[in-house]
């Protein structure tokens, strides 16, 4: 929602889609550590000593965002300038 307002506003859409991804991919592989030390604590040792599965969580983050990006990402730059992939792109692109 903040892309479109800010192409609305008349901003650089681009630059505001760029922030919007890096700040999210940030905030999700940020979160689970930025738990764990600043409350970690207010739940007792027990919590602390539980810890939290961060490799695990990395793990799936990866698995639902970022693969199926890469596949969508080869399946575009995989067909040639004249592709049947290229021309429905350019089809629902507009």
């Amino acid at each position: 929602s903040c892309v479109a307002l800010a192409n609305a506003a008349g901003a650089n859409s681009a630059l505001a889609l760029a922030l919007v991804v890096t700040t999210n991919t940030l905030g999700v592989a940020t979160m689970p550590f930025w738990i764990a030390t600043h409350l970690g604590g207010a739940f007792g040792a027990e919590a602390t000593a539980a810890g939290l599965p961060y490799v695990s969580i990395l793990k799936s983050l990866a698995l639902t965002v970022l693969v199926p990006l890469g596949v969508g990402v080869a399946i575009r730059e995989s067909g040639g300038e004249d592709s049947a992939i290229k021309r429905l792109i350019e089809k629902f692109r507009k």
